[in-house]
């Protein structure tokens, strides 16, 4: 055999043994993939809101004073009916005395009165007085009644303007802002301390007017907080308000915090993402499924069989792509239900290439 002869048959031989491990190497290549199908179509809409309470409240008092002394700071807790600012008392305390003196007066003119009154009734049975003069003895004792009465009145008023020197928290909360500091005079309408709710939050949205009739009671509402980014967690108890923004032409979405939403405030911003319903079906394939590129072709590489465990042959698929919702996009042209679409993997495959494929999700 001449040299010539031998080197062409090596060339055979190796190149042979090249295509031979590439295509060994090409069918050791495993991918994960999935059998897609048709779902209810979701349009996401997003949304930003803020954390607000259904109670805020700045807080005065009733009556005009010196303010006496101030029960907390911002961001102390209170409970219902705690006091939270004393108006100095010395004034309304002796306007209380002097009012209960008068009382305890006009009750002795009154029993005297009465007593008077029964006096004469007892006489006149006997002839032993004239008839006027029990008429004058009635009248004396309905005078020292109504008497009576009047200082009853400004005995309870002297003591309701006694007890609305000191201020309560009308609701469980936090203070916000205490607006007022020991010496300064108020009067009626005068802020003293700011009190927010903590425990009726809610989370207020503008949402664009054309959603209205599709906002319903099981739409679902994810939310994002600022406090837990990385959780996307489920509002409840939704509710439209029926009242558009002239300017805006939006509308007002309220909705309860979970429960497991950590340590919120009021107006802490919000995140959302508001799961409209389509009103269609179409296949969906999860986003990694999706190969993009600059001139804006949009494509998928699709397994000729659903031969999980196996070598498949793979060929790439250009698509049409619609709305994109819980990490998943609707496919509007190129795949039918059924179909197997390579979900990992698919970033370096070539047309016809022999894979091993796997089930997205498993380990085996």
């Amino acid at each position: 055999m001449s040299t010539t002869e031998y080197s062409n048959r090596a060339a055979i031989c190796l190149g042979v043994l090249v295509l031979l491990l590439m295509a060994g190497a090409r069918a050791q290549v495993t991918v994960e993939a999935i059998e897609v199908g048709r779902e209810r179509i979701v349009e996401s809409v997003p949304l930003t809101g803020s954390v607000s309470a259904l109670q805020l409240s700045s807080l005065s008092a009733e009556v005009s004073g010196v303010v006496a002394r101030v029960h907390g700071q911002a961001g102390d807790r209170v409970a219902q009916g705690e006091p939270l600012v004393v108006l100095d008392r010395e004034l309304s305390q002796l306007s209380l005395q002097a009012a209960e003196a008068r009382l305890m007066r006009a009750q002795a003119q009154k029993s005297e009165a009465e007593r008077r009154l029964n006096e004469a009734k007892d006489l006149v049975r006997d002839n032993n007085i004239a008839a006027s003069e029990v008429d004058i003895r009635a009248a004396a004792f309905k005078s020292a009644q109504a008497d009576w009465q009047v200082a009853q009145a400004e005995r309870a008023l002297a003591a309701v303007s006694l007890e609305k020197h000191t201020l309560y928290a009308p609701f469980a909360g936090s203070i916000s802002d205490r607006l007022v500091s020991v010496g300064e005079w108020v009067v009626p309408g005068t802020a003293l301390v700011e009190l927010v709710s903590t425990e009726q939050l809610r989370v207020d949205f503008q949402v664009p007017q054309r959603y209205f009739d599709r906002v319903g009671g099981n739409t679902r509402l994810l939310l994002t907080l600022d406090s837990a980014p990385e959780s996307r967690l489920a509002a409840s108890d939704l509710r439209k308000v029926p009242l558009s923004r002239a300017g805006a032409r939006t509308f007002l979405l309220r909705a309860a915090l979970p429960d497991e939403v950590p340590e919120p405030i009021a107006g802490m911003a919000v995140s959302a993402s508001l799961q409209l319903d389509a009103g269609r079906e179409a296949v969906t394939v999860p986003r990694d499924a999706l190969l993009r590129y600059p001139d804006g072709r949009i494509s998928v590489w699709v397994a000729d069989s659903a031969n999980f465990g196996g070598e498949v042959s793979v060929a790439e698929r250009q698509v049409d792509t619609g709305l994109t919702f819980d990490g998943r996009v609707e496919v509007a042209r190129g795949l039918k239900a059924g179909e197997v679409v390579i979900t990992r993997g698919n970033e370096a495959l070539q047309q016809g290439q022999v894979v091993q494929l796997r089930r997205a999700g498993r380990s085996d």
